[in-house]
């Protein structure tokens, strides 16, 4: 979902295991389908992947949207492990909702584990992923 010229949602990724979501103004459910396709579809046969969510221009996300996002892991395919989230420009209720959807995300799907951050800019957030790479144990 690259970005439209239109100023919507959309969806970046990057080799070998970034995927950036740009939400922008009101994010209902169908963006977050997309968003969650565009992940799955990204993650498949990958160890893992790292998620950065730019939310500086997103003004509100829907109830459904949310639940969906909280859910979505429990879909039923094998999810691929999150290493680790960043919310990148989130105000006060946009952390308290990045928040809530993380923590009911690890509730309904337990054994999914990571670290979440807030971060002011995309390039402090990407040097945090740099640094987990870093300190990831091999497998095996």
């Amino acid at each position: 979902m690259p970005p439209s010229a239109r100023g919507e949602s959309h969806v970046l990724t990057r080799e070998p295991d970034l995927l950036i979501g740009h939400f922008i103004g009101h994010v209902g459910v169908d963006d977050m389908q997309r968003v969650l396709d565009i992940q799955r579809s990204f993650s498949e046969g990958k160890p893992g992947i790292f998620l950065l969510a730019n939310v500086e221009r997103m003004e509100t996300v829907t109830p459904e949207a949310r639940r969906l996002a909280s859910e979505a892991p429990s879909a039923g395919d094998a999810a691929v492990p999150i290493l680790g989230a960043a919310l990148v420009g989130a105000r006060f209720h946009a952390r308290i909702l990045g928040a809530m959807i993380f923590r009911a995300s690890r509730m309904l799907n337990r054994g999914l584990h990571f670290h979440v951050r807030f971060f002011d800019t995309e390039t402090a957030a990407l040097a945090w992923f740099d640094e987990l790479r870093r300190n990831r144990r091999p497998a095996g």
